[in-house]
């Protein structure tokens, strides 16, 4: 039987999907060294090219699902769509873990004329992952061979491309970073590689990595491991080259001391330093403490670890790739065997940048999937480190078994996705709790390829921003220009009901539970709501609620905020278990009627 139109397509959907990434995935790696002749015909640019147009393709289904996948993507989103209408970060925004830059950059698809929703979020997230791969690339080009090159970054596309992971696909808080990152590491290969040199090119770098804390203070790490090792390794030239360390070091202080005085200039240089340096470097760890499922110590961290990455396939694939290789190097060829020294500097900067960004990813107690994110792209340079003594230039017979068995592990480690995904998914949100797992779409009986990657079952259907009830009810509630208050961790109440935060803070995490810090931002949350006098009140404090369940944990509990709401707001009604208030002088009749279906 033919079928014809929107039904075909969506019957055949998955199975041209996969089709069109086996082939792309195929003919990359015909272009990286298994047949030496196609691989001589595709230039650098057409290979990195169409290593584009399959990240592009296969991360077309999670864009097109414009629905939270993480609750920090919600988080930001929440931040951008209030810095668009008040734009001082610290003054209207505190981000918590997260610092200022990832929410502008979320900013960018309002200047394209984009509704500020999910699918935006994701087209920025993957717009700076784009940009962070070509800086890898051409790092990988400046300590390799072609060939090796090109198969580096077929692994790493291949991770980017085929995940599934929401935690990988989602805009997360260190993606930011990444083109920052990736750039301070092409700069540092130019220098130690012996390519023409200017110290305009430090002063960038350095002002690049001035920029990163304020991504994301979990970041310093890994931005340490370049600057580190290209400053000793101007120092410990025959002639030390002072000149370009300064201009290095100028460039740091110049982005951080512009940043600083823009602080200054608004007010918010207190905050800066309270919320975001003084509660992240002190006060975050208070707010796990009380969690016994959560490795506590350093040791209990790096002892967790193993577990925490075998239980993401993605990442494992790098490592199954890199540890019979990194074997191989040091046992069977000298690691530095006719090699400049220029070479042996990067070795070593490949070496620590790839220690402390594991180091970054498991400090943290909480250890979620998308900290791996800052180990991917120095897992990629280590992988072309490990290859490099192994391949020879293109062409070459020595080349054909390293390449073979290279591919096959790829495609291994995708064919485990469509039979071990049930154990591989414990820490994936996307296999275990996503919405349309639950959906008819992909319900029991549902096909392997819409179990290992749900949002093909729902594409193109989620296109549209989804939208809950209490969401539906805000809209109708309130004016666009209106700004709301969510006590409790719901940040999809304000991407959803597309209206501004009226608090700085998008979750009352930090209000709620024990801290050292707990008084001074429920003091703050306070003065937020007398200066921005939101239009709605919600208490999203139940059980259809992330994180917070308690009764004791709703405003109530609170003497001086169950004041405040008391005296200006009146109660409404609930919905999904979230109380709503309205300030007093806005009451009006309520909306009728309000749809209480979630899609």
């Amino acid at each position: 039987m033919v079928h014809y139109g929107i039904g075909w397509f969506v019957d055949e959907w998955p199975f041209i999907y996969y089709s069109i990434g086996f082939v792309l995935l195929i003919v990359l790696g015909l272009a990286s060294g298994l047949v030496p002749d196609y691989t001589a015909k595709m230039s650098a640019k057409s290979h990195f090219g169409l290593l584009v147009v399959m990240i592009i393709f296969l991360r077309i289904p999670s864009i097109g699902f414009n629905e939270e996948l993480n609750p920090d993507e919600s988080q930001m989103m929440a931040q951008a769509i209030t810095l668009r209408q008040k734009p001082i970060f610290w003054a209207s925004v505190d981000g918590t873990t997260s610092g200022p830059l990832n929410s502008y950059a979320l900013l960018l698809p309002a200047v394209l004329g984009l509704p500020l929703d999910y699918t935006a979020a994701r087209i920025t997230a993957l717009a700076l992952i784009l940009v962070a791969f070509y800086f890898f690339y051409r790092s990988l080009q400046r300590m390799s061979t072609p060939i090796v090159t090109r198969l580096t970054a077929l692994a790493v596309a291949v991770f980017f491309g085929w995940t599934t992971w929401s935690d990988f696909l989602h805009y997360s808080s260190e993606l930011a970073a990444l083109p920052l990152l990736t750039a301070c590491f092409y700069i540092a290969c130019r220098w130690m590689s012996g390519a023409k040199r200017s110290p305009i090119d430090l002063y960038l770098m350095g002002f690049m990595a001035g920029l990163i804390p304020f991504c994301k203070l979990q970041a310093l790490p890994v931005i340490a491991g370049p600057l580190l090792v290209l400053a000793f390794f101007l120092l410990r030239a025959q002639r030390p080259n002072y000149g370009a360390l300064f201009m290095l070091m100028g460039g740091g202080a110049s982005s951080i001391g512009i940043i600083l005085m823009v602080c200054a200039h608004y007010g918010v240089l207190d905050d800066f330093y309270t919320y975001y340096l003084l509660a992240n470097l002190i006060g975050y760890e208070e707010l796990n403490q009380y969690s016994t499922m959560l490795p506590h110590t350093l040791w209990e961290r790096f002892i967790a670890l193993p577990t925490y990455l075998g239980h993401h396939l993605d990442i494992l694939a790098l490592f199954a790739l890199i540890v019979p290789l990194l074997l191989l190097r040091f046992l069977k060829v000298n690691p530095f065997v006719n090699k400049t020294g220029g070479y042996q500097w990067i070795v070593v900067m490949v070496a620590v940048t790839l220690g402390l960004s594991l180091f970054a990813v498991f400090k943290p107690e909480t250890q979620f999937s998308h900290y791996l994110l800052f180990a991917v792209f120095p897992l990629g340079w280590m992988l072309g480190v490990c290859l490099s003594p192994l391949l020879k230039e293109n062409g070459s017979p020595e080349n054909r078994w390293p390449t073979w068995v290279f591919m096959a592990t790829i495609f291994f480690f995708i064919f485990l996705r469509f039979t071990l995904y049930g154990y591989f998914s414990t820490y994936s949100v996307a296999l275990v709790t996503f919405p349309p797992m639950s959906n008819n779409d992909v319900g029991r009986g549902a096909s392997v390829a819409f179990k290992i990657n749900p949002y093909l079952a729902v594409f193109p259907r989620y296109a549209r921003l989804q939208q809950s009830a209490v969401a539906v009810w805000i809209q109708q509630a309130t004016k666009p220009t209106d700004c709301i208050a969510v006590w409790g961790w719901n940040c999809r109440l304000y991407v959803e009901s597309q209206r501004r935060q009226g608090t700085a803070e998008t979750h009352s995490q930090r209000s709620i539970m024990k801290n050292s810090f707990q008084a001074v931002y429920l003091e703050k949350y306070i003065r937020n709501l007398q200066e921005n006098q939101p239009a709605l009140f919600l208490d999203a404090v139940g059980p259809n609620n992330l994180m917070f369940t308690l009764k004791s944990q709703r405003h109530e509990s609170y003497l001086v905020l169950n004041r405040m709401v008391a005296r200006d707001y009146s109660f409404v009604k609930e919905i999904d278990s979230i109380r709503i208030y309205q300030r007093k002088d806005l009451i009006r009749q309520a909306p009728t009627q309000v749809s209480l279906s979630r899609h």
